[in-house]
């Protein structure tokens, strides 16, 4: 098996380049099965998303928003991610594959709503998602989920009304995490540029907590 197929990458570029495409058909062969171990599991992820194209991507993202719902933790979080990087790779999937987030927020169990928010913040073009995300607050208790919505909610608070109770809502002594700390230190600033007047009580409790604490 090693010779044919590494053959393919001896050859001139423009055949590595097309060599994908030579199982872009065949995806099904990499469908994960319930008792394929993890690490298995995981570089057929890998796999099935580098196969991906335009005919298909909804094979694809069917197979990842089924996957999102199984029990093995790490599992689920790689599947969220491979949508993630789908929608990176294939522009043209993007409001696919942010409708399946979303899908998968509303199931509300909270390693796949903070995994979901984390992927969120990149690939966020479409801002009719930012209040679901800001109603999965309470949801998160992960560093680098609320990290990232708290960057979201700086990043795009001319749509959302109520910015200054979102982020006093996390005007308590939780925030023990850098990461958590320096998005809220810089989500305020920004927030304070925008609206000097409703913002100034929470610009200057950051900054007092910045400073104390």
């Amino acid at each position: 098996m090693a010779l044919p197929l590494t053959t393919p990458l001896s050859s001139p570029p423009e055949v590595q380049w097309r060599w994908p495409n030579l199982l872009s058909n065949e995806m099904y062969i990499f469908f994960c099965k319930y008792n394929d171990p993890l690490y298995v599991k995981v570089e057929k992820l890998d796999i099935m998303v580098w196969l991906t194209n335009d005919n298909n991507i909804d094979v694809l993202l069917s197979k990842l928003k089924e996957y999102a719902s199984e029990v093995n933790v790490d599992f689920v979080c790689k599947s969220i991610k491979a949508i993630r990087q789908t929608a990176i790779s294939i522009e043209s999937s993007a409001e696919c594959c942010v409708s399946v987030l979303l899908d998968l927020i509303s199931i509300c169990i909270s390693y796949v709503v903070q995994e979901a928010v984390i992927i969120m913040k990149y690939p966020l073009t479409y801002e009719g998602v930012i209040l679901t995300l800001c109603a999965n607050l309470e949801e998160l208790n992960e560093p680098e989920a609320k990290a990232s919505l708290i960057w979201i909610i700086g990043k795009y608070a001319k749509i959302i009304n109520n910015v200054d109770e979102l982020l006093k809502s996390y005007q308590v002594p939780q925030i023990i995490f850098l990461s958590v700390q320096l998005q809220m230190l810089t989500a305020v600033v920004k927030l304070f540029l925008e609206k000097p007047d409703s913002l100034q009580g929470v610009v200057l409790w950051v900054l007092n907590m910045a400073i104390k604490d």
